[in-house]
């Protein structure tokens, strides 16, 4: 049997992982129901709005789009971006993780599993029941919700740039070891400060920047305008797992 992976062997580690992590998949299924009750209930009882609105999508062409959709798939999206979190928060926890750290799996597949989990099986359960909600408010309210479908496009169209943020949050979940919200918040407020600083500085020295861009670059510019987005594609959210890999072995060691 293969130490680093063995299909079998990840097949029947999901399905333990799917046991442990129940109660947090149900407290984000019950987050998603409660936040699109409160929209649901506000926007069709409080606020009184009109039945539909009709606006032009990107192609110009007319739809007509029910009452809260983009608050109820903003609340999906929330919900799609707290899985790591809630799933992995008590990770290399010394009371709390002892069952996943006795596993009997490698490394390698259980941050597999971890991915698995985050970015396809428990977003699919979170989409589940979306739809369903939808369809009980459609059927309560009839007139609020005409068109539904934009709703689940919008979904799918921003899909991957979600998974794509989540890595970071998957990252660090397992990056840090305590206070790990606190410190990923100090962290993203570093990095902004670093790139405000660096930006102002790059803008009071236009020779650099004409420097940057002059012939010599060219290439590499225009290398980067054209396959810019397939090196970030690939970069996020593999970038983010890979390191989450190696800092979890290193910290199991």
């Amino acid at each position: 049997m293969n130490s680093t992976f063995d299909l079998n062997r990840f097949r029947k580690l999901i399905k333990i992982d799917l046991l442990i992590n129940k109660s947090a998949v149900a407290k984000l299924l019950l987050g998603l129901l409660l936040g699109m009750s409160i929209v649901y209930f506000f926007t069709t009882y409080i606020f009184s709005p009109s039945p539909s609105s009709t606006v032009i999508d990107s192609e110009g062409v007319s739809v007509v789009v029910g009452i809260g959709s983009d608050s109820y798939l903003s609340i999906l999206e929330i919900c799609v971006f707290l899985i790591p979190i809630v799933l992995f928060y008590n990770l290399y926890h010394k009371v709390k993780d002892v069952r996943n750290a006795m596993l009997p799996a490698s490394q390698l597949e259980k941050v597999l599993s971890a991915v698995l989990q985050t970015s396809i099986i428990t977003p699919a359960l979170l989409l589940i029941l979306f739809g369903l909600l939808l369809l009980i408010f459609h059927l309560l309210n009839p007139q609020s919700f005409e068109l539904i479908t934009p709703t689940f496009q919008g979904f799918f169209k921003d899909y991957f740039a979600m998974i794509q943020v989540q890595s970071l949050v998957f990252l660090g979940m397992f990056w840090f070891k305590g206070n790990k919200i606190l410190k990923m918040i100090l962290t993203v407020i570093a990095i902004t400060v670093l790139l405000t600083v660096l930006g102002l500085l790059l803008s009071k020295n236009p020779q650099f920047m004409n420097w940057l861009l002059a012939d010599d670059f060219g290439g590499i510019n225009e290398f980067l305008e054209k396959y810019g987005k397939i090196i970030l594609a690939i970069m996020f959210p593999l970038l983010p797992y890979t390191v989450a890999f190696f800092k979890f072995k290193r910290t199991q060691l």
